[in-house]
């Protein structure tokens, strides 16, 4: 340590950057403070911490020794007192070089205290020492540790000791159990608006309509299943477009059975075990668009299991393997839990596509109709098919695409086909049969 180092910062101007640490100093000049009636001429010195902390340092010096210290954190914002300051002698008498050298030591820990790791340039203009050694950072670091423990047994430590381990772990699980709630509220408010979502789709039909006889097979499937403790899996396969996934919709709706539905599109294995243990008991749980997953066997394994065939069934999975492979940051489900739901499987895959283990483990319905048959649907169930529509508008939609069949032997007439020309039709009624054209024929 180079000698007069407290001449040398009172004598620098502008910033001193301390090396290793976030902390800046500046001499302010003298500051004159009443101590316990008595006026004394402090060096006053400002103290930055982090940019964005700042404070005054008071010090008064008798000859080369340090007789009284004073501090207080300033508002960040303006610069003013926040409080009064206080003003201590020192325990032990320390020469101002020494007293310097504190300063510096502990700017040089404070990061290792805050466990940050800083990458700060050690120059510093107009001043310069010898960074402290590890020895004297561990000497210090181990002072502090002595002081906090020495606080920690007198009255007011000891409340800090009870706020720390009773309170603190309870604020963390009222925190946790909010989120949960949160999470529970967001679900149940998604399951009512759902719930009106169906009343408007089916507003003003009934159970049995005999313009779904062509469904008769899957109605009854499902039927079957929400009823007999001898069938927990339906598989429903066929294009897109014929009308699969609103029959699955409205049967289950009007048979006023308890279910959600899933689209399967993005899905994964850990999304898919997630969803059977999360409904495990008293749902029917839908897959929609259940088609690339199909191609996972861990996904197969698991949805055989689901659909076995005893009223409660057993799914197991390799937690370590799965960990490895899927993550499981915040997973809380267990390697074997007893599941007693119904699935429903719904995929656009033909039945050679579709591994031949789901389907001994689900029941079968095959939907896919050619393009007339389905034209003959749509007509049956005209008013049914975008109920907000007004009925003529349907009707001058499905005729357009029967008129653009004929000169476009590609277009596919389905549901989703009307429904997107109805859509076409609305958005942009000026030019919807062009744009139609446009995207739909080669």
């Amino acid at each position: 340590m180079s000698k007069n180092l407290y001449s040398k910062l009172k004598q620098s101007k502008g910033w001193i950057k301390i090396p290793n640490s976030t902390v800046r100093i500046k001499y302010l000049g003298k500051r004159e403070l009443v101590v316990k009636k008595r006026s004394y001429s402090f060096d006053t010195f400002m103290i930055e911490v982090d940019g964005n902390k700042y404070g005054r340092l008071y010090v008064y010096v008798e000859g080369k020794e340090v007789k009284l210290v004073g501090a207080e954190w300033l508002n960040k914002k303006t610069l003013k007192r926040n409080k009064s300051v206080v003003v201590t002698k020192p325990k032990k008498h320390a020469t101002t070089d020494e007293f310097a050298k504190l300063i510096l030591l502990y700017a040089a820990v404070l990061p290792k205290i805050k466990k940050r790791i800083l990458k700060e340039s050690a120059d510093l203009p107009n001043l310069q020492f010898d960074n402290p050694s590890d020895d004297e950072k561990q000497g210090f670091l181990d002072r502090l540790a002595l002081k906090i423990i020495e606080f920690m047994q007198t009255p007011k430590g000891q409340v800090i000791t009870i706020f720390t381990a009773y309170l603190i772990p309870l604020m963390v699980i009222l925190v946790f159990y909010w989120k949960t709630f949160a999470l529970w509220l967001a679900e149940k408010k998604a399951q009512v608006v759902e719930s009106q979502i169906d009343k408007e789709i089916f507003k003003g039909q009934s159970k049995h309509k005999p313009a779904l006889e062509e469904y008769a097979d899957l109605i009854d499937a499902i039927e079957t299943l929400t009823t007999s403790d001898h069938l927990n899996g339906v598989l429903v396969y066929g294009r897109p477009g014929t009308g699969k996934s609103y029959v699955v919709r409205r049967t289950l709706y009007f048979n006023k059975v308890k279910h959600v539905t899933f689209k399967g599109a993005t899905m994964t294995l850990r999304d898919v075990i997630h969803i059977l243990y999360k409904y495990n008991s008293g749902y029917v749980i839908v897959f929609d668009d259940f088609d690339t997953i199909l191609k996972d066997e861990d996904v197969v394994n698991i949805l055989k299991a689901a659909a076995d065939s005893y009223k409660k069934r057993i799914i197991t999975f390799p937690q370590a393997q799965f960990a490895s492979t899927q993550g499981s940051s915040g997973w809380l489900v267990p390697e074997r839990f007893v599941f007693t739901s119904k699935v429903i499987l719904i995929t656009n895959k033909q039945k050679k596509d579709i591994p031949k283990a789901l389907l001994s483990r689900f029941y079968p319905v095959r939907i896919d109709f050619t393009s007339e048959k389905i034209v003959k649907i749509i007509e049956k169930l005209i008013d049914y098919v975008a109920p907000n529509v007004e009925r003529k508008v349907k009707l001058e939609v499905l005729s357009f695409l029967k008129d653009v069949q004929k000169k476009c032997p590609s277009l596919e007439i389905d549901f989703r086909t009307f429904e997107a020309a109805i859509d076409l039709k609305l958005a942009k009624p000026d030019r919807w049969q062009q744009a139609f054209k446009e995207i739909y024929c080669e």
